[in-house]
């Protein structure tokens, strides 16, 4: 971003898959990229196991959805961490009260990101909803979700703010 009195491109965060126990003997390796389902994928195999990740995103829906699976049942274990970037009370100057708040947290199946983009005075929030088959999930104090022994999960992911193109906060946005 610039401090020209105009908008900048803040990112909301990242969204971490952590596979426990995972080493780089992964073998059979590949993504691709499908044009005519508007899917993108990743498959490699682990200890005999083939895992997949295939994902996609609606946008009538304002879903972005994340599935995935082993060939063998029990096998998938992991983590889903939101991880809140860019995090400090200043954008251009310290103590210009322009920074970003972020918090993360989990209940049941849902862990969110919130925070606020003081400089533009927007209130952010992503949620994701973890839908496992088989297996056991629990949802953990630092705000991830932990999935083990599961046949596959999907993850939906949604995100919003409250930003409206109006000329008040247009106003705002050139303090």
């Amino acid at each position: 971003g610039t401090d020209q009195g105009y908008g900048a491109y803040q990112p909301w965060g990242d969204i971490w898959f952590d596979y426990s126990g995972l080493t780089t003997s992964v073998t059979n390796y590949q993504r691709d990229l499908l044009l005519d389902t508007a899917e993108a994928r990743v498959f490699y195999d682990y200890k005999g196991v083939t895992y997949n990740r295939t994902y996609f995103a609606n946008y009538p829906d304002n879903v972005t959805v994340a599935k995935l699976d082993a060939s063998q049942k029990g096998a998938l274990t992991f983590t889903l961490r939101p991880e809140a970037t860019y995090i400090r009370d200043y954008l251009y100057t310290k103590d210009d009260g322009l920074g970003k708040t972020g918090t993360i947290t989990a209940s049941g199946d849902t862990s969110i990101l919130s925070g606020t983009f003081a400089g533009y005075n927007i209130n952010y929030e992503a949620q994701f909803k973890v839908i496992p088959v088989g297996g056991t999930m629990t949802a953990n104090a630092d705000g991830t979700i932990t999935v083990e022994n599961a046949d596959s999960a999907v993850i939906l992911i949604t995100a919003g703010t409250n930003y409206e193109m109006t000329s008040e906060m247009m106003a705002a946005s050139n303090k």
